[in-house]
């Protein structure tokens, strides 16, 4: 449990960050930064930019528990949060912290198998899964776009409806290229 601890509250993690903004002529640009900050930290904040709810009530109240505990504190202690918590988001947080510790693996040095640290990967993986969320809440808003679009005529909302549905998928090529996936 201390090593994942340690990635999620003592580490900073450098990550790759993207900025768009709009040129002169209406182009998307991409601004590339390097952000040194730590993973709990990246997680809360991008989940906070992108207004994501939880649908698991026992997931919605463990998130609001953490933002709060790391408003307040200014960091997530682990120990000092499990404390406080209810036997079932108990449960959740120690599953969580447990399930990176259920593998191991033993002597692939000596068979010439390398395997990469942890912590090199925390940065990207971390930053993967927030695209993909990304990307699946776009996929969603595109969804909700055309089934209000069937219900509504004119030409006027024609228009709009076409330009944000290409204004979502660019941002989803954006979105792809980063994570290199094909859409």
């Amino acid at each position: 449990m201390r090593i994942i601890q340690r990635y999620l509250c003592e580490y900073l993690i450098f990550f790759d960050e993207i900025f768009l903004s709009h040129g002169n002529n209406g182009q998307i640009i991409e601004e590339f930064k390097i952000v040194k900050s730590k993973v709990y930290e990246k997680v809360f904040l991008d989940l906070q930019q992108d207004e994501v709810e939880l649908i698991n009530p026992l997931y919605q109240e463990l998130y609001v528990m953490l933002i709060e505990f790391y408003q307040t504190e200014g960091e997530v202690v682990i120990d000092k949060l499990i404390r406080n918590l209810k036997p079932e988001l108990s449960q959740i947080v120690s599953d969580l912290l447990l399930s990176d510790e259920m593998y191991e693996l033993h002597n692939w040095d000596r068979r010439n198998v390398f395997v990469k640290d942890k912590r090199s990967l925390v940065g990207q993986l971390v930053t993967e899964t927030i695209l993909s969320l990304r990307k699946n809440l776009i996929d969603q808003k595109i969804k909700n776009l055309v089934k209000n679009f069937k219900g509504e005529n004119g030409l006027s909302k024609n228009a709009d409806f076409l330009s944000d549905v290409i204004n979502y998928q660019n941002l989803k090529k954006l979105l792809s290229k980063k994570l290199n996936r094909v859409i």
